[in-house]
């Protein structure tokens, strides 16, 4: 046999396997261009090999499923700002789109909020739908609290005579009784605020964002956002919204502890705070509060579908007590809780037609229903009572 042809033979096997192992994602060697696997995860997605910047080491991945592609491609599309890199597998140079690190993207962020706190309050305000965009992604830390004032207007009224932040709210209103949920809000905004700022935004966003209605001395606000809650599941969650009924769960054995607090309690903190973010920058508190909870069962719904009690339930949500930000990024097992990822399905949810129909027809009925609202709730006050006093 002619060594020549067996070269050639050769040449062309592995060739055809570099092709399919490039089709795969799975790089068989390394190139010149990218010197090890450290901190790197590849992944193919339309012909381009993504690499994602991981906190541990990847080495390379054999063939990957649809779901677990989408996966990291939905990470790296609702990345921050991205460049181009190019790695070399064998001989070939392959295009990868690449996600800045994290230090790097940390600049630019803290740059473009920067500048945007140093602009007039005016000019703030004017370019609020894309700061919607921007925050969706989150406020950095040590501007949360002015970026908060300056957005919602609380920082226009600040000059009111000062209070302290809980009794003296609940001395200014009469309707209001204490609540556990108003305290994880007020110590929410003492994190990055003076008390006498975070007592003014807290009674700006009661009133304003009318928040005042979960807080009186009933539950009538409560029980109108999970009615209207119900009737959003059964309309976009049909599987989910049957699988409730099948085995007798209220979605206010949940919504009654995340609505109270807005998400800070029975949840991890960066995740209330994400909410946060994005709920100031919202005026319509009902459409915000109920695209946001709506997504969540949204991106569970393949487990909430096929749950056979109620306890699998809960112990399904009882991983957002401590899971970590990271986590929900690089570990499969707790993808349902991404946060970028819900934020993305409640900003859907609120262009759609369907969703604003509902919300305002049912709003509007609920109202009509319940002109004796003292009366109505009493029997509701066992189911809220706990998150109440």
């Amino acid at each position: 046999m002619n060594p020549k042809n067996n070269n050639n033979n050769n040449q062309s096997q592995k060739q055809a396997k570099d092709l399919e192992n490039e089709k795969t994602g799975f790089l068989t060697k390394l190139g010149g261009v990218v010197k090890n696997w450290k901190n790197r995860f590849f992944v193919l997605n339309d012909g381009v090999l993504l690499y994602f910047v991981a906190k541990e080491d990847c080495t390379p991945r054999g063939q990957k499923t649809e779901e677990e592609r989408n996966i990291w491609v939905d990470a790296i599309d609702k990345s921050r700002e991205k460049h181009l890199k190019r790695i070399q597998v064998e001989k070939r140079l392959i295009e990868v789109d690449g996600i800045v690190k994290p230090e790097e993207e940390k600049k630019k962020v803290m740059k473009k909020w920067s500048n945007i706190v140093n602009q007039p309050l005016s000019i703030i305000q004017g370019n609020l739908e894309k700061l919607k965009v921007l925050a969706r992604k989150g406020v950095p830390s040590s501007l949360r609290g002015k970026i908060w004032m300056n957005i919602s207007g609380a920082v226009i009224a600040k000059e009111k005579k000062l209070r302290t932040v809980l009794l003296a709210f609940s001395s200014h209103r009469n309707d209001v009784q204490y609540a556990q949920g108003m305290a994880f809000i007020a110590a929410l905004f003492l994190l990055y605020l003076s008390t006498e700022d975070a007592f003014w935004l807290l009674n700006h966003v009661m009133s304003e964002y009318r928040l005042i209605e979960i807080y009186k001395n009933n539950v009538y606000g409560l029980r109108k956002l999970t009615t209207v809650l119900n009737q959003l599941i059964q309309a976009f969650l049909p599987k989910v919204y049957k699988k409730f009924e099948e085995i007798g769960f209220l979605v206010e054995f949940i919504a009654g502890s995340w609505l109270p607090s807005l998400f800070l309690s029975n949840s991890a903190l960066w995740f209330g705070i994400r909410f946060w973010d994005m709920f100031i920058f919202e005026h319509d508190p009902e459409i915000s509060i109920l695209s946001f909870t709506l997504a969540i069962f949204h991106r569970s719904q393949n487990i909430l579908s096929k749950v056979l009690s109620v306890d699998q339930i809960f112990a399904h949500f009882k991983i957002l007590r401590t899971v970590k930000l990271e986590d929900t990024c690089s570990n499969k097992k707790y993808y349902y809780f991404n946060i970028d990822n819900i934020i993305s399905s409640a900003s859907n949810f609120q262009k759609k037609e369907l969703f604003q129909k509902i919300v305002k027809s049912e709003i509007e009925k609920f109202d009509q229903a319940n002109v004796n609202e003292e009366k109505e709730d009493e029997k509701y006050l066992e189911v809220y009572k706990d998150y109440l006093l």
